[in-house]
Order: C-alpha cells, then structure tokens, then sequence
C-alpha cells in the first residue's frame, strides 16, 4: 500500500482514519440531536404563546386564571431546560469545530 494510505494490510482502519469517522459520525450526531433540541425550544415558544393567549381570555370572561398561571410556569420551566439543553449541543458541535 502506498505512504498515507488509511487502510492498514490487514484491511482496517488506521488510528487516524478511524479517529476522523468517529469524529464525523459525532459531528452528524450533535447536528442531529441540536436540529431536535431546536425543533423543541420552538415548539416550546409556541406553546408558551398559546398559553398566554388562554390566560388572556380567561382573564377577559372573569374565570379564575391560577390553574393557566401555574401550566405556564410549568411550560415555562420546560423551556428552561429546553434551551439548556440546545445550548449545550450546540456548545459541543462548536468544540469539535
């Protein structure tokens, strides 16, 4: 085989090889898993949103709105850990960049 080649005699890979594929399969991954966590936040911000929009209205008809109030905070803390979670990713993938 000639100077530089990636695969050794026997047929596998070389340490370096190797170490890029892992690399790249890590970098496919996080991109994966940062393109959920956003898919997340946004859904999260929607439903936020919509909450909102229910505590408005039941404010507006004189309805007690603790019980929306508490979901919201609820929803609200999710998302919390939603955008954590996006940033964490999304700190990874630049690491490896």
């Amino acid at each position: 085989m000639a100077a530089g080649s990636s695969v050794e005699i026997d047929g596998s890979l070389s340490g370096v090889s190797r170490s890029i594929l892992l690399r790249c399969g890590m970098e496919r991954a996080l991109e994966d898993d940062l393109s959920r966590a956003e898919a997340h936040v946004a859904n999260g911000q929607a439903r936020l949103a919509q909450q909102r929009e229910i505590i408005a209205e039941l404010d507006r008809e004189g309805h007690d709105t603790a019980p929306a109030k508490d979901m919201l905070a609820s929803f609200e803390r999710t998302q919390a850990m939603h955008i954590a979670n996006r940033d964490r990713i999304a700190g990874k993938l630049a690491a490896l960049d």
